[in-house]
């Protein structure tokens, strides 16, 4: 996924995303509209922060993947590759902000 920000300073300004679903196709998350988009409009975005799915088969041994001291349980799960998929993961941290 990659996380696009617009506007003047991270305190301000908007905040949307590009997401790849499991074929391949790139969708825009931006507030109350989804809409599908090319894989050009992705790649000329200036990037705020980007996602990054894990291949299987590869190793979970990096430092760089390994979760701080105080990380939380939810998150140590995620980099694990433990957790369930990321609907229950998104469900689990709506429920964590209520």
């Amino acid at each position: 996924a990659v996380l696009v920000h617009t506007g003047a300073s991270t305190r301000s300004g908007h905040y949307f995303a590009f997401v790849k679903n499991s074929n391949g196709v790139w969708y825009e998350m931006n507030d109350d509209f989804v809409r599908q988009v090319s894989n050009k409009m992705v790649e000329t975005q200036n990037a705020y922060m980007l996602f990054y799915k894990q291949q299987p088969g590869t190793s979970h041994n990096s430092p760089a993947l390994a979760p701080r001291p105080g990380a939380s349980p939810l998150l140590r799960a995620q980099v694990r590759g433990s957790s369930p998929d990321f609907g229950a993961f998104s469900l689990s941290a709506s429920a964590m902000q209520e």
